[in-house]
């Protein structure tokens, strides 16, 4: 992975209210026609990436903020990282401010330490309909 990560310029996160007593985030980028459900870590390590947190300071956070562990890190929240860019949602080049809109969509919905519920999964596509 490059040193260096980069917001796509259209990224916007949303906060849902889908589940009670739980903090769901839907992250969506038009230009690319993903949207991503995410729970509060997931915002998080967004968050860090869009501010251009390193991937160490990233980690350090988590620890702190959700008593992340190695194991964990290496084994949800780094592919989680991998698949945002991915996605295209980050990216290792600054993306242009003018956005070209592809005609398709998909939805994805991604939580990096927990499986959402097949409810919870539900919930978003009837939200988004």
């Amino acid at each position: 992975m490059a040193d260096k990560i980069y917001n796509n310029f259209t990224n916007y996160i949303y906060r849902v209210d889908l589940v009670q007593d739980k903090e769901v985030y839907l992250i969506f980028n038009p230009s690319i026609h993903y949207w991503i459900a995410v729970d509060e870590i997931g915002k998080e390590i967004y968050e860090c990436l869009k501010n251009e947190c390193s991937l160490r300071d990233i980690k350090k956070k988590l620890i702190k903020l959700f008593q992340v562990d190695d194991k964990v890190y290496e084994e949800d929240i780094f592919p989680y990282i991998e698949e945002l860019i991915k996605k295209k949602f980050f990216v290792y080049e600054p993306t242009s401010k003018n956005a070209d809109f592809k005609q398709d969509y998909m939805i994805h919905i991604m939580s990096p330490v927990k499986t959402l519920s097949l409810e919870e999964i539900k919930r978003t596509y009837e939200l988004l309909e």
